[in-house]
């Protein structure tokens, strides 16, 4: 298999420093430094093995180093955490369904909303709000509020640390996140992260820092959704989850989980799978 430029500045990075791999091989995770990634990427040439931003991007999926899957995530701009981590959560397509009969909905009069088809993240969140999906599965009124790359601020917030028998807890200060598409209605709040295609599991952290950040900023009851097209862009998959414990990285628990059709717009859809 091909190795990514990412991986080679990554790999690089933790077999040149010895106290990397012994905190790796006796706590299950070490801190990792934008200037040991510098120094040990120093010769390489192209932005994606060299640039921070783009090399964070790396930790999305667990990533096998040493014959062990290890997961990552930042605690600033310039520092982040490598390891045995359990922040990744698998998706499930297969749950049996809870048929609901769906509402009717009439966008025919948005003429622009069809134009080249659903294809993109920006597209399938247009067409989600168009059809007020979340309007009727929350029974509140919602409309778009943020979105776009911002700093964490700090909070603390703990996880397990896989084959130690043991938690971890690590403080993160004005780490970038980025929220794809947030929505607030009378009662609720909603932090959306989105794919133009389908994925089998992602890194908790993309939704759990948006959740800390806009937990300081509101009162209502905060969910988080992850969402993907279909391989042939006719659905839009929906997990809709809630953080139990807000100091807890791995208190999410599943809402529900929708497949919402993209058809014609007189035609709109939604099925409920899972509570």
């Amino acid at each position: 298999m091909r190795t990514s430029k990412a991986e080679k500045a990554w790999n690089k990075t933790i077999n040149d420093n010895n106290n990397i791999k012994y905190n790796l091989d006796n706590q299950g995770y070490s801190i990792i430094t934008a200037d040991q990634i510098k120094e040990a990427t120093k010769d390489f040439k192209a932005s994606s093995e060299t640039e921070i931003r783009l090399l964070n991007n790396y930790w999305n999926s667990p990533r096998i180093v040493d014959g062990k899957s290890f997961g990552g995530f930042p605690l600033s701009r310039n520092t982040w955490i490598i390891g045995n981590v359990d922040i990744f959560e698998k998706l499930s397509y297969n749950k049996v369904a809870i048929t609901i009969e769906p509402p009717i909905l009439n966008i025919s009069s948005l003429e622009t909303l069809h134009i080249g088809g659903i294809h993109t993240e920006t597209q399938m969140f247009s067409y989600l709000l168009a059809c007020e999906i979340f309007d009727s599965i929350f029974n509140d009124i919602f409309k778009p509020t943020l979105g776009g790359k911002m700093n964490s601020g700090k909070f603390i917030f703990s996880t397990p640390i896989i084959g130690f028998n043991k938690n971890a807890e690590f403080s993160v200060n004005d780490a970038q996140l980025e929220i794809d598409q947030c929505i607030e209605g009378k009662e609720h709040v909603i932090i959306f992260e989105g794919k133009s295609a389908p994925k089998k599991i992602f890194n908790i952290r993309q939704l759990y820092y948006p959740f800390r950040y806009i937990s300081k900023h509101t009162t209502k009851q905060i969910y988080v959704g992850f969402c993907a097209l279909s391989k042939n862009k006719n659905i839009i998959n929906v997990f809709i989850y809630e953080f139990k414990d807000k100091n807890n990285i791995n208190s999410l628990s599943l809402y529900g989980i929708y497949n919402i059709k993209v058809n014609k717009p007189e035609q709109t859809s939604y099925m409920n799978i899972g509570f």
